[in-house]
């Protein structure tokens, strides 16, 4: 997932609009991504100038997650 993230940041900084991570075993899945308002994968865009984001310890933002997440360090 590393190599994903740090391609869509290399993106980004390049200056595309927005960067999208999309699951490639789903059938139509870009399709879905690209044509529906909802979509199927992930989306990154540069923040703007007004949006700021307060870093957090990561038991912080997974207490917040629905979801079981398991991060791996290093």
């Amino acid at each position: 997932m590393i190599p994903k993230i740090e391609a869509c940041l290399a993106a980004l900084d390049a200056g595309i609009p927005a960067a999208h991570i999309i699951n490639g075993t789903m059938s139509h899945a870009l399709l879905l991504e690209l044509l529906t308002d909802h979509g199927v994968g992930t989306m990154m865009k540069p923040s703007t100038p007004d949006e700021t984001y307060q870093a957090q310890p990561l038991d912080a933002l997974a207490s917040r997650l629905d979801a079981n997440v398991n991060v791996e360090l290093g």
